[in-house]
């Protein structure tokens, strides 16, 4: 049981780098279509988002499978937490790099003079992506810490390009549909930094159960009540795993009434956990289920 259980672990690692890697391809093949304006590259990235949504699906299941079945704590429960967490950055990560790459596939190349800071602002956000990642598959606080830092940096390109695109309205014989176009590929890709960030965040969380930014006041009690909360939902889907069992095994003995309190038990369970996940900071303690 020990060894399927390191094993799943293992696999749960493994199952986030491959999806880290699918988004900072998809990241890199939107900039290089994006640098060359090759269309046919940004439609197939346009087009195979769906591999990096089959994969968060997939890391969900796994996740929720090691909750439900080995019960982690200490570590291992942060670690299956911080991954359920930064797998909806990176596929966030994914989405913005298709929006980029559905722009580029109707972008205006005869203003390409204008696209040098869009390209240095990716560039910026792919490089704070990939060590985000890195940061995770070699537990790097140092390098996690890296990439918060360079937030700012893509922050600021973001206000450049705003400054860049409104002096360009104000001069004549310039695209509006392009100007638009390159204002929202600076929004993506500073959403994407942020994304980053997140990751980050949670890779720091998962090494030292402190979540940056958010173990001081009202934040820090709430991050807190979240994490209780997350343990209530482990405790309400051992507890609803277990009604489905003796009621399978009621069904078996034709024992209706016994059944009916089986399934009972582990819905009202599952309501009060989902309760707790929803209002965290009320936050319910085990033992209330």
């Amino acid at each position: 049981m020990r060894e399927l259980y390191n094993h799943q672990l293992r696999n749960l690692c493994d199952e986030i780098e491959s999806m880290g890697k699918l988004c900072d391809n998809a990241l890199n093949d939107a900039i290089k279509a994006l640098q060359q304006g090759d269309q046919e590259l940004a439609r197939s990235i346009y087009q195979s988002d769906f591999v990096i949504d089959q994969k968060e699906r997939e890391i969900e299941n796994l996740c929720l499978s090691i909750i439900l079945h080995q019960q982690p704590i200490a570590s291992d429960l942060r670690l299956v937490s911080a991954s359920l967490k930064l797998i909806t950055d990176l596929e966030r990560i994914g989405d913005q790099a298709g929006d980029i790459a559905e722009i580029v596939m109707n972008l205006d190349y005869t203003e390409k003079s204008n696209f040098k800071l869009i390209e240095d602002m990716a560039l910026a956000a792919r490089a704070m992506v990939n060590d985000a990642i890195k940061a995770f598959v070699t537990q790097d606080l140092a390098l996690a810490n890296q990439v918060i830092e360079r937030d700012d940096i893509v922050d600021d390109y973001l206000v450049k390009a705003r400054d860049q695109m409104v002096s360009l309205i104000t001069e004549q014989g310039h695209s509006p549909v392009t100007i638009v176009d390159l204002i929202m590929m600076a929004k993506y890709l500073e959403r994407i930094g942020d994304h980053a960030t997140n990751v980050a965040n949670w890779v720091i969380f998962q090494q030292t159960g402190e979540h940056p930014d958010k173990n001081t006041g009202a934040l820090g009690s709430l991050m807190q009540a979240w994490l209780s909360s997350s343990r209530a939902l482990i405790h309400a889907l051992y507890i609803c795993h277990n009604a489905h069992i003796r009621a399978l095994h009621a069904t078996t003995r034709h024992d209706m009434p016994c059944h009916a309190q089986h399934v009972c038990a582990g819905s009202f369970a599952v309501n009060r956990a989902q309760l707790a996940m929803r209002s965290p900071e009320k936050g319910l303690p085990c033992h209330s289920l």
